[in-house]
């Protein structure tokens, strides 16, 4: 192939430099013959070696954040900035809260994640497909929920909302409306009074999902969620984790009667089971994750188990707080209106696609075409689960030594502080009555 031949299939990337040389970080080392002999060698075997660089080096935009209460840091390499609403997040970020600290933030595709306190997650990939998108997280540690947008409309019920730590949000569009209220001179207390009109508020974001329905509602998200000892996949997933760093884990799929949808006939096929994937370097068995309960997952991600419902109370906190978030769903139909419409074209041209909008176009995933995604997918289940292995033995390993030494290696336990000062926050709230004014909630945060 000639030069100029290859030239004609580079993808240039929206706003990525022509020049593949990172001229803030030379050394001598780049005047070295021997590396210099190395380099040659390596694009004379590679006639695409220039797009293999180019995709490598790209760290495509996934999302971004939404609100934070406390401290929450969003990391990228060796730099930290703390994350805040509209904060950019790219591949290979990491977003992690400190104490009494909580987060949500809002991916490309409508995929909404709440943090809790103690909480870190890896953003590791955002895949743009012709028929499906694809995301890869790595929970490494505390209490995370993954909710995929659904194109079902929410109950309508004047019910306030459940996530009171988070209200109201830095982005104004989405607070609810404070009715006028009538008084007389007898009763002059009840004009501290501002009733919030929750019914228009949760028929607006109803409105906001049906608009957006128009043109995304046909092209489904596969997430890949890694923790430490196991994985749990599957398109359109909704789904809350427990990650107990060096100990168990715990996840639940939740049902659309959780998440507060309505029901409507021909909604089957949106529920489906997802697949958990086990550790173990020759253990290639799928466990399927039934909807509506809680599984345990052993420390070393050998066996999977559907806890009974009395034992599984400990984590209904988190149910609670996540059970009515209108002005979080506003939110999220709005930043996918004003960021994410590429994602739900009809482009075919990878050139376009790159030159347009900086992202790499990916094939489909269904395993009839075995195209890019399918086989990006069926390549990580296989690398994670020998990777997340040898991680779990490298951490044996170092905790054998640590004992020897009469030192112990730190276990994370599940307690109220995944959960604590939301929940106080929402008992605080109810207890007035739901009716203070902006202000008020401003200055219990």
């Amino acid at each position: 192939m000639s030069w100029a031949e290859l030239k004609t299939q580079r993808l240039f990337y929206k706003g990525q430099d022509q020049s593949l040389i990172n001229w803030e970080k030379l050394d001598k080392s780049w005047m070295d013959f021997r590396k210099w002999k190395l380099t040659l060698k390596y694009k004379e075997e590679n006639t695409d070696w220039e797009i293999l660089i180019k995709n490598r080096q790209m760290r495509e935009v996934l999302g971004r954040g939404i609100q934070c209460v406390g401290t929450c840091q969003l990391y990228r390499g060796i730099k930290n900035n703390n994350l805040n609403f509209r904060s950019l997040l790219l591949e290979g970020d990491e977003v992690m809260t400190e104490a009494d600290s909580y987060a949500w933030i809002f991916l490309l595709d409508g995929t909404l994640v709440r943090i809790s306190p103690n909480s870190s997650i890896s953003l590791r990939e955002i895949n743009i497909g012709m028929d499906s998108n694809f995301f890869q997280v790595r929970i490494n540690y505390g209490n995370i929920l993954w909710m995929a947008r659904d194109i079902r409309p929410y109950n309508v019920d004047n019910e306030p909302e459940s996530d009171t730590i988070f209200l109201p949000l830095d982005f104004k569009e989405t607070r609810a409306q404070i009715l006028p209220i009538e008084y007389s001179e007898s009763d002059i207390f009840k004009v501290l009074i501002k009733p919030h009109n929750y019914e228009r508020h949760q028929t607006l974001a109803n409105r906001l999902i049906a608009e957006n329905n128009l043109y995304i509602h046909a092209k489904p998200t596969y997430s890949f969620i890694v923790m430490p000892n196991g994985t749990v996949a599957g398109k359109n997933l909704q789904a809350e984790f427990v990650v107990l760093t060096g100990n168990e884990s715990y996840f639940k799929k939740r049902t659309p009667e959780q998440l507060g949808f309505e029901l409507y006939e021909g909604e089957e096929n949106l529920n489906k089971s997802a697949s958990f994937y086990f550790r173990g370097f020759d253990n290639k068995e799928v466990g399927e994750v039934e909807p509506g309960y809680w599984y345990k997952v052993s420390s070393q991600g050998q066996k999977l188990k559907k806890m009974p419902q009395e034992k599984n109370k400990q984590f209904w906190p988190g149910e609670l707080l996540t059970g009515k978030i209108t002005s979080i769903i506003m939110a999220r139909e709005l930043l996918l209106r004003k960021y994410s419409t590429f994602m739900f074209e009809d482009i075919i041209d990878p050139q376009v696609f790159a030159e347009v909008h900086g992202y790499r176009l990916w094939g489909r995933m269904d395993d009839i075409y075995k195209e890019g995604l399918y086989r990006r997918l069926e390549f990580l289940k296989e690398y994670t689960r020998r990777i997340e292995t040898n991680n779990f033995l490298v951490r044996e390993r170092f905790k054998n030594q640590l004992e020897k030494k009469g030192e112990t290696l730190f276990e994370m336990q599940y307690s109220n502080k995944f959960f604590i000062k939301a929940l106080k926050h929402y008992y605080k709230t109810r207890e007035r009555g739901f009716y203070e004014s902006e202000e008020i909630y401003l200055n219990s945060r």
